[in-house]
């Protein structure tokens, strides 16, 4: 999209004008170098009896102490099984009180943790437990052990239970009474893998990624730079599920490695309807809650979540009374429309919220943000200006040529916070990378938008969602945006029906109105060329989502092909 009668000077890498939007919040960063266990142990030793998280459902509060104890029992077991740096270690679970016990126990003796994602399907989940050497589960998914347990590893189990299912379980509480001597902490290298997540898998099957010490920290120290409250005055909030970046990375460790409590609200294993309530109830809630939980009342909450929590929020708004006490909410996962973050400002500030609700941009091969919006320095319906670290290029999807300013183009990034591979798909691996005409290499997000002068990113579609009908390449995104204009719709999922070069549209409206009159209105108002008007528009009261918020692409196609049927 070239902007017609405005002059272009230069372009944005040479520039850098996000540059000027930093701030010097003066924290205390973490050694990028050093393992994530070891940035932990520095500062549980200025910390020590200090809170380091508060579980929201039973109000159990850890300190430092009592985490750093309970690593270093759980490493201490590890390592009497057997497990050294070489290993994988699995771990199923849902916002559950052992994910930072496994985790910086594995880390300190080296050894890699796969989060498995807890909303996914069994098959998925035996996929992805095949690449591990242990499994820890959860209780509440022990039922799911002989399904996913292909290959009868050895399995720990956190939390109650009545009867194990088989001789290859263990609960927690005896794993780690195992006795063995103090072991040493590994020492990592740049490249060594500390744990994997997954992409979302909202437009194909979630790929594992694999993150190193080194990538995981500068993720950390990017937010930590970040100009967004991320200090001991508040409270983080952990919504988002381990497997995803926003949700280990973003909000636990970010919290963990920096002194900043977290509240975990561990919701129910269908997160859509679970972890929204929750944000909803805390918040109703919170003097009281704060209050009967003996935490401090002069603290304030951070909402780090998907657009879908914040959604939830403005649907009840009416319900909520007071939100004075939250100082910071980031949006990230899925573009927010610049009218959807007004209406959240103008509500939300109705009711106390003193800052803007900013949308971020990143994605998990970078281990987190890529770009922000954030409380001095935000613009509506835009994904904010690169963080500290990160440098992008708009570039022509075809020729890799740079754009300028306000020209949309393929969006590619260097940071070093890059993933190091996805575990076992070094073709896909590959085709991550993009080598420019000087040599230099960069990560293709696949996603299309292009940069203002000021250095703020917005995102306009993705390459890959992109079909060919009537001999033209119509990208899916661009549609849903312009039936969206329509007054009438809430929402839309444009995909691609089994029959070749047809497309179908799911729209949830918020009045009365018949899918044919929103084709005619398509047609009548010339939104729609001839060939991007769907082949067929289905009315639903909701779509499917997945446990970041995101829109299920892949589900909704399932519903397209079962209406062909």
């Amino acid at each position: 999209m070239n902007m017609q009668n405005q002059q272009v000077t230069a372009y944005p890498s040479i520039d850098k004008p996000w540059v000027k939007h930093y701030v010097n919040n003066k924290l205390e960063e973490v050694n990028a170098s050093d393992s994530l266990y070891n940035n932990f142990k520095k500062i549980t030793d200025r910390k020590q009896s200090e809170l380091a998280f508060v579980d929201y459902n039973s109000g159990l509060k850890i300190s430092y102490l009592e985490l750093y104890n309970q690593i270093e029992a759980f490493a201490n077991a590890l390592s009497s099984i057997g497990i050294t740096n070489k290993n994988k270690i699995g771990i199923l679970s849902f916002n559950c009180v052992v994910e930072p016990i496994v985790l910086l126990a594995a880390n300190k003796i080296g050894a890699t943790v796969v989060f498995i994602n807890p909303d996914g399907n069994p098959m998925d989940m035996a996929a992805n437990i095949e690449y591990v050497d242990l499994l820890v589960l959860e209780s509440v998914f022990l039922e799911l052990e002989p399904i996913i347990n292909k290959n009868k590893l050895s399995v720990i189990v956190y939390g109650q239970c009545t009867n194990m299912s088989s001789t290859r379980c263990i609960h927690y509480e005896e794993f780690i009474k195992k006795e063995i001597s103090q072991i040493e902490s590994h020492k990592p290298d740049k490249d060594t893998a500390a744990l994997v997540i997954f992409s979302s898998g909202s437009t194909g099957i979630p790929k594992p990624i694999v993150h190193t010490n080194f990538t995981v920290n500068n993720a950390i120290n990017k937010m930590l730079r970040s100009d967004f409250p991320i200090n001991e005055n508040n409270y983080l909030i952990k919504v988002i599920p381990s497997h995803i970046g926003l949700g280990v990375i973003t909000t636990m460790l970010v919290g963990l490695l920096s002194g900043v409590p977290y509240i975990q609200l561990k919701g129910l294993p269908e997160p859509v309807t679970g972890l929204p309530k929750e944000t909803f109830d805390l918040i109703l809630n919170y003097k009281k809650w704060i209050t009967n939980n003996d935490l401090d009342k002069n603290k304030g909450l951070i909402l780090l979540a998907a657009p879908y929590f914040a959604k939830y929020l403005l649907s009840r708004a009416d319900e909520l009374k007071d939100m004075s006490m939250i100082n910071g909410i980031l949006l990230g996962g899925a573009k927010m429309h610049k009218e959807e973050l007004e209406q959240m400002d103008s509500v939300f500030g109705e009711k106390g919220l003193k800052v803007p609700v900013c949308n971020g941009y990143g994605q998990n091969e970078m281990a987190g943000a890529v770009a922000l919006n954030t409380v001095h320095n935000n613009v509506n319906g835009s994904a904010g200006y690169p963080v500290h670290g990160v440098d992008v290029k708009i570039v022509d999807r075809y020729t890799n040529e740079e754009l300028p300013y306000n020209t949309i183009g393929k969006i590619i990034e260097q940071s070093d916070s890059k993933f190091l591979c996805y575990m076992g798909m070094p073709e896909r691996t590959d085709a991550t990378r993009v080598i420019l005409a000087d040599g230099s290499e960069w990560y293709d997000t696949t996603d299309l938008g292009y940069m203002d002068e000021d250095g703020f990113l917005f995102i306009t579609g993705r390459t890959t969602r992109v079909i060919i009908k009537a001999d033209h390449k119509i990208s899916l995104d661009v549609i849903e945006e312009k039936i969206k204009s329509l007054e009438s719709i809430k929402e839309v999922a444009v995909v691609p029906s089994k029959t070749e070069g047809e497309i179908i549209a799911f729209v949830i409206v918020d009045k009365m109105i018949r899918s044919e009159r929103i084709i005619e209105l398509l047609e009548s108002n010339r939104i729609l060329s001839p060939f991007e008007i769907p082949d067929k528009i289905e009315i639903v009261e909701s779509l499917p989502r997945m446990n970041n918020g995101k829109l299920d692409y892949q589900r909704v196609i399932v519903l397209a092909n079962e209406m062909c049927n």
